[in-house]
């Protein structure tokens, strides 16, 4: 048992203390604080494990009213790396030339990174190799509605939602394999209670594929998920975006293919 120099608490593990108490501070940084030890060079602090914001603290308190050369930042550099840097740094000029050419400034270096990422991301092979290296797999509810799809409808439904498959930049869950352009997006509450599913099916409607989404909550009910999926395979496009229970909807996609719903 022992009593913290700095907060006055008794503490079993100095460490453990040190880490809840103290921003995870080191027993180096407790010992200089604690016992007033200075420490002066690079070496020493290293040595005696104090942390970086105890260092920031003194360049800080060293820069105030200081030139650049001689604020703190460059102890351990050579005087020729110091007197370079210095240079850079007070030259008046080149930092209003540098101004000047960010005023205005439309794109920044993330959107930049951002366009770059989404050019990408159109790439199949990109997205397959992000998808693997990440270890994806199918979560509980796609094997469900896998094993659901593939007992009911088989050779009609494959599961592509690690990155077999990517339509304009986007991954969905499962293709029609049998020779229509249909996707199934299987959403969950949780991660898409903000999403709009219309927007997902517009996307993937430019590219001329329908899709049915299905919500995991209504796998509960595996009967009505299997005639949801059925009304929408036979549909063949001319279906709502999202299927309901209600039985108006369903003779309309039952008779679309018959010419009677225009």
């Amino acid at each position: 048992m022992g009593i913290c120099k700095l907060c006055r608490k008794s503490y079993c593990d100095l460490a453990v203390h040190l880490r809840i108490h103290h921003d995870d501070m080191g027993r180096g940084a407790y010992k200089v604080l604690a016992e007033g030890t200075p420490i002066t060079t690079q070496e020493e602090r290293q040595g005696k494990g104090v942390r970086d914001i105890t260092w920031g603290s003194e360049i800080s308190e060293a820069k105030k009213g200081k030139p650049f050369e001689l604020a703190g930042w460059n102890r351990g550099l050579t005087k020729e790396t110091s007197e370079s840097v210095a240079k850079v740094a007070n030259d008046k000029e080149r930092s209003e030339k540098i101004r000047q050419k960010m005023l205005g400034r439309k794109i920044t270096w993330a959107d930049k990174i951002s366009i770059t990422k989404k050019k990408q991301m159109q790439d199949p092979e990109y997205v397959r190799r992000i998808f693997t290296a990440c270890g994806t797999r199918p979560n509980k509810p796609e094997k469900k509605l896998t094993a659901l799809l593939n007992r009911h409808f088989p050779k009609e439904w494959k599961y592509v939602g690690i990155g077999e498959l990517v339509i304009g930049g986007k991954n969905p869950d499962f293709t029609n394999i049998n020779g229509k352009k249909q996707l199934i997006e299987l959403n969950g509450e949780y991660w898409h209670q903000n999403d709009d599913p219309e927007e997902r099916i517009a996307w993937f409607k430019k590219y001329g594929y329908d899709t049915l989404i299905i919500w995991t909550k209504e796998l509960k009910d595996e009967e009505a998920v299997i005639q949801k999926v059925r009304d929408f395979s036979e549909c063949r496009g001319h279906t709502p975006a999202i299927l309901t229970k209600n039985q108006e909807d369903k003779d309309m996609v039952r008779h679309c293919l018959k010419g009677q719903v225009t």
